[in-house]
């Protein structure tokens, strides 16, 4: 068993070893710091946010987005699927369906009047 878990890391740190240097590669053939950065800028630029409480607030702020994200995603699949069983609403097959046929038969114009 620890032999597989060996194994299992080993070959972990070789992919992620394979694609940093995918990626270092890369950052030299752009040859712009601010097009692609090398994983070592990239490292240095984190070490110096980490410090900084700003940074914190922003990842707060978009952990909380991601949270809201999840919820109203979550609230609108209730809802739809309420929707089908009290009042036989087949969403993906009346709706969705109907205005990918509308978009595909002439655009989005009539895509949305397919929908009225």
């Amino acid at each position: 068993m620890k032999s597989n878990f060996l194994k299992k890391s080993l070959t972990s740190l070789l992919i992620l070893g394979f694609w940093i240097g995918v990626w270092y590669l890369a950052a030299l053939l752009v040859d712009s710091i601010l097009l692609l950065p090398t994983p070592h800028d990239t490292l240095l630029a984190l070490i110096g946010l980490l410090a900084t409480a700003e940074f914190y607030k922003v990842v707060l702020f978009t952990l909380l987005r991601v949270a809201a994200g999840l919820l109203l995603g979550v609230a609108a699949g209730v809802l739809l699927a309420l929707l089908r069983v009290a009042l036989g609403i087949h969403f993906v097959r009346d709706v969705v369906a109907g205005a990918l046929i509308g978009a595909a038969s002439g655009g989005i114009g009539l895509a949305v009047l397919h929908l009225i």
